[in-house]
């Protein structure tokens, strides 16, 4: 596994910060260089919920903000732009697979997840050094996938691109998983955007996931499995059949006094990050 040389953080002070990692003893140097995302974006944008890289040769990130607007912004120069339009409310959360850079998923409050395809992706420098994001990057809808009730929270794609997914969940306190194949397949002939709009994706799993609004998901590694993380004070596991589509309970992480934020998996070894609203993070093991 190729360990990242740098770790970028979104404050909830709308500004990002860039850290130096050691992949050999995996320690973190502080911050070498700080951004205002504020002072890039429109003057109504002053929330930032969501981020996801999208070119690691252009070092730009997608954006969600609150607003209906998918933003690129660009992490050497600073420059923010607004590139998709279709959402009728703010945009919640972004995700880009590791297979695709030109691919982007976004969830909103209106409770629709779109699937963006970013083209004219320019990883050659202006003059200055830094990308002109204005003439960078276009953004053409593929898709929309609809059945959530409520505001989406968070999606996720699957790490590999064989039988490839997005699982999504909501404050209507559902988990979803999506099969992208038939998405892809279409994709890559080159079909006209007017025929990929006619495509609805359909979810091939509906769960219950828990019993107060779900904030997060993740998934792990070798696409197995997912953990969501819910106001409902747990985390739970969700095993994934890429074959069939379907998901199935498996185990449920308790002992948080407080609704927990946020859950991830390690990328190398079963464990979970577990944020909740309390003083402390927890740190799960299980084989």
């Amino acid at each position: 596994m190729v360990i990242p040389s740098s770790l970028f953080s979104l404050m909830e002070i709308r500004k990002t910060k860039t850290f130096s990692v050691s992949p050999s003893s995996l320690s973190v140097s502080p911050p070498n260089s700080s951004a205002d995302i504020a002072s890039s974006l429109p003057s109504g944008d002053d929330e930032v919920y969501d981020t996801a890289f999208i070119s690691r040769g252009s070092n730009c990130v997608a954006l969600a903000t609150n607003s209906e607007e998918l933003r690129i912004h660009c992490l050497d120069s600073g420059e923010s732009v607004g590139i998709g339009h279709g959402h009728s409310q703010s945009i919640l959360c972004v995700d880009s697979p590791s297979w695709d850079d030109q691919i982007i998923a976004s969830g909103s409050k209106d409770n629709s997840i779109f699937f963006w395809r970013i083209d004219g992706v320019k990883t050659d420098s202006a003059s200055d050094g830094h990308l002109n994001l204005t003439n960078a990057f276009m953004a053409d809808k593929i898709t929309v996938a609809t059945g959530h009730t409520h505001s989406v929270a968070s999606v996720g794609f699957s790490h590999s691109k064989s039988l490839p997914f997005l699982v999504s969940v909501s404050t209507d306190t559902t988990l979803k998983l999506w099969p992208l194949s038939e998405l892809i397949v279409k994709q890559e002939k080159g079909e006209q955007q007017q025929q990929l709009g006619d495509f609805k994706l359909s979810a091939s799993a509906t769960v219950v996931a828990h019993s107060k609004d779900i904030n997060n998901v993740d998934i792990s590694a070798n696409d197995r499995l997912c953990v969501t993380a819910s106001m409902d004070k747990t985390a739970k596991l969700w095993h994934i059949d890429r074959k069939t589509g379907q998901l199935s309970a498996g185990g449920t992480l308790g002992g948080h006094k407080r609704g927990v934020w946020c859950a991830r998996f390690s990328k190398n070894q079963q464990f979970n990050w577990l944020t909740n609203k309390g003083p402390y993070d927890d740190v799960r093991e299980f084989s």
